[in-house]
C-alpha cells in the first residue's frame, strides 16, 4: 500500500524513514520483508521493537521495547538491510516518559547496537 502511493506520487525524491516497531504495532505485516520491498525507497531506520501481544491482549505502548527485545528480529533485520546495501543512519528510539531511564536504555541500545552491527554489517 505505501509502495503504490509512492507510485502514485511520481516522484523520485518520495522517501521512507522505516520504523519496524510501527509495523507490528499496527500489525502491518513482517518488516523485513518490507525492507525488501521498500529497499531503494528507504533514507533511514529507526531501531526500535516492539513485543506483539499474546491473543487477547491489546497492544499499548508499553510494548515497545528495545531494539533486539522484541519481535522485529533484529539481526535478521540488519541481515536485509545489509543485503539491499542499506548504509543510511541507524536511529535510536526510545519512546518512555522516564527521561532518566530512557537515556540509560539509549546508551545499553547503543552498545548492543554496535555488537550487532559489527556482526552483522561488517564487510566479509
Amino acid at each position: 500500500m505505501l509502495l503504490e502511493f509512492i507510485k502514485e506520487a511520481g516522484r523520485d525524491n518520495v522517501k521512507v524513514n522505516f520504523d519496524p516497531a510501527n509495523m507490528l504495532f499496527y500489525g502491518s505485516g513482517d518488516p523485513v520483508k518490507a525492507v525488501e520491498i521498500l529497499r531503494d525507497r528507504i533514507i533511514g531506520i529507526h531501531c526500535k521493537d516492539f513485543r506483539i501481544p499474546k491473543e487477547g491482549e491489546k497492544a499499548t505502548f508499553e510494548n515497545f521495547v528495545l531494539f533486539s527485545e522484541g519481535d522485529v528480529g533484529a539481526e535478521r533485520f540488519l541481515r536485509k538491510l545489509k543485503e539491499i546495501g542499506y548504509h543510511g543512519p541507524l536511529t535510536i528510539e526510545r519512546e518512555i516518559e522516564d527521561i532518566e531511564q530512557q537515556k540509560k536504555d539509549m546508551i545499553r541500545n547503543r552498545k548492543m547496537l554496535e555488537e550487532l552491527r559489527e556482526k552483522v554489517l561488517s564487510p566479509g
